[in-house]
């Protein structure tokens, strides 16, 4: 009976000993949470920062090249049209699909190459930091004619390329579906992943209204609290009439 009543406690001491390790674990592995969604929160935090600033050094170079192109001014002669993104508009439901999916909306449009040259140089010499600039003269051609052919493929959901209004000149639509291509925008992840992939391989690069983006590669991207925003002007009024930007609903891989 001595024996009988040891092992009982024993069995008692193991099952309690049983519990405090599985309690500790738990512990552990909410603690392990704790500190992940801490990192995470402070990477998001990091992120948006570094974005912010990105954007104002990218403002400043803007607003000092637009200044230099004045009557008279170093870059008047540049043929520079300005910021990308400044140069047409779209309707504000599209702002975090196209300032993700878009990254060349801060690049800086030029004619032609010398004028390119020119602005580097002038900020070189100005010592205003470096920006990226879409040539007219070297895709106005080859991207016209894609664009144009383009027109003939028809798709269930509409080109983030389709829903530009005011585009402040014909040659500029060149410039914009070189930047854009036939990204397409979904309304949510799950449309957007069955329009993508057909059977293992994504075909469409698209985009949801709310930031998250499947790529041709078939890499998807997403999550977190901060969505990027801004990237282009919004229409202010309801459009009267359609796109200036193309048939609506229209697309092909590129």
């Amino acid at each position: 009976e001595i024996a009988q009543f040891e092992a009982t406690v024993v069995q008692k001491t193991l099952v309690k000993l049983q519990q405090e390790i599985a309690e500790v674990e738990r512990r552990e592995q909410d603690l392990a949470e704790s500190v992940r969604s801490l990192l995470m929160t402070i990477e998001t935090q990091k992120a948006s920062l570094l974005n912010q600033q990105t954007a104002k050094q990218g403002n400043k170079i803007v607003q000092a090249l637009i200044q230099a192109t004045k009557h008279h001014g170093p870059l008047s002669k540049a043929g520079v049209r300005g910021r990308l993104g400044d140069l047409a508009r779209i309707p504000a439901e599209y702002d975090v699909a196209i300032t993700t999916a878009c990254g060349m909306l801060d690049y800086i449009v030029v004619d032609t190459i010398a004028g390119g040259q020119q602005c580097v140089e002038y900020l070189r010499k100005m010592n205003l930091g470096r920006a990226s600039f879409v040539i007219l003269e070297q895709i106005q051609r080859d991207w016209s004619q894609r664009l144009q052919r383009s027109q003939s493929t028809s798709f269930p959901e509409p080109r983030l390329f389709d829903l530009l209004q005011d585009i402040e000149s014909e040659d500029l639509r060149a410039a914009f579906y070189f930047a854009l291509r036939d990204t397409l925008v979904s309304r949510d992840l799950d449309s957007a992943v069955q329009i993508a992939y057909e059977g293992d391989r994504a075909r469409w690069r698209v985009v949801t209204l709310g930031g998250q983006m499947i790529e041709t590669s078939g890499a998807m991207s997403g999550g977190g609290n901060e969505v990027r925003r801004g990237g282009m002007k919004l229409v202010t009024a309801a459009p009267a009439k359609a796109s200036k930007g193309g048939k609506k609903g229209s697309s092909s891989a590129s």
